[in-house]
């Protein structure tokens, strides 16, 4: 059996302790995919291929939701997926949200606290279902709250917003020297960044189009993007500019 991990970048460690006690538990039994683990997607491939291909194969959903992530529109495309799948989806709520709190439509599926005192007894009894396995090993829960709980606290958004912001400085400077551009923002508002490989706060053009409000700016690096249009919904207030691509049919300018 397949499973699928859904999260964002700031919550892998979450994801990545979640993978390893699953794996290890049902030894050969499951493989666990999360994209920000160096043996879900290896060196030198083409990651959003191997996103594609886990989704297409997995048979069980887990989706990580904290206040930030459901509001993140790469987690929503994710557990859409799985929604056309009809595979079970299992959000588990963490960091300043509830099973109460969850928005439409992870709310239509049963979640669990990842606080809860029975969250990991819960989890693997599911999952043993999922694998007609009668009798669980020994697990030893206490030790996997333990390695959770380090997990949530070592979460830190404001490190990879500032790390995020960094990135978009640099690229300022290089567009500049390339004459581009000169990107500034003289409405004022944000810029943030596109880019195809991962290193942005987006993958894809139109997802940032339809997240960013008026007065922000776009700044897309150079790669492969599928979009054949864009839609700007009524937001003329904001820039779209870029690098040179190597192939696409968007015209930035």
């Amino acid at each position: 059996m397949k499973i699928f991990i859904s999260h964002i970048t700031e919550e892998s460690s979450i994801a990545i302790v979640i993978k390893n006690w699953i794996e290890s538990t049902f030894l050969g039994n499951v493989e666990v995919f999360v994209s920000s683990s160096n043996t879900s997607i290896q060196l030198g491939s083409k990651w959003l291929e191997q996103i594609d291909k886990a989704i297409e194969e997995s048979s069980v959903f887990i989706v990580l939701c904290s206040e930030k992530s459901v509001l993140r529109p790469w987690i929503n495309f994710e557990s859409g997926c799985a929604w056309i799948k009809k595979v079970p989806l299992i959000p588990i709520c963490h960091t300043g949200i509830s099973k109460s709190e969850l928005p439409a439509p992870l709310s239509f599926f049963q979640a669990v606290n990842i606080t809860q005192e029975n969250f990991s007894e819960l989890l693997f009894e599911f999952l043993a279902t999922q694998l007609n396995i009668v009798k669980l090993p020994r697990i030893a829960y206490e030790e996997m709250k333990s390695e959770i709980n380090n997990a949530l606290l070592n979460i830190n958004y404001d490190k990879v917003e500032k790390s995020t912001q960094i990135k978009s400085d640099k690229l300022v400077v290089q567009s500049n020297k390339e004459n581009i551009k000169t990107i500034y923002n003289p409405l004022g508002g944000k810029t943030v960044i596109v880019a195809s490989d991962g290193t942005g706060d987006y993958f894809s053009i139109q997802h940032a189009i339809d997240e960013l409000g008026v007065y922000d700016q776009i700044y897309i690096k150079a790669g492969i993007y599928e979009e054949e249009y864009i839609q700007l919904n009524g937001k003329r207030d904001f820039r779209i500019l870029g690098e040179s691509k190597e192939r696409d049919s968007i015209n930035l300018w």
